[in-house]
């Protein structure tokens, strides 16, 4: 049976911890290992990226992000510009 978009966006938010931007800030703050993988569309990057971010778009996460991670080991948040496709991407 094919999932629609709600009932898909309910179980990745059951699955996926979400954080707040200040949540974030105090994480990179006391040090701790984030990888930031912007997944917007390139064209979007032009609106601003993260400091340390890597663009990612989401279309091409699983063919590109292995390879590009630098630290595999670090926790990874990812970010869009309304969270769908991060809360995907996660």
């Amino acid at each position: 049976m094919l999932k629609n978009l709600p009932t898909l966006l309910d179980e990745a938010r059951r699955s996926v911890e979400e954080i707040a931007p200040r949540e974030l800030r105090a994480s990179i703050d006391r040090g701790e290992r984030i990888v930031l993988i912007d997944v917007r569309e390139p064209q979007e990057w032009g609106m601003g990226v993260l400091p340390g971010a890597l663009p990612v778009p989401r279309g091409v996460l699983e063919l590109n992000l292995p390879q590009r991670l630098p630290d595999p080991e670090a926790n990874i948040v990812c970010y869009c510009q309304g969270g769908v496709r991060s809360l995907f991407a996660a």
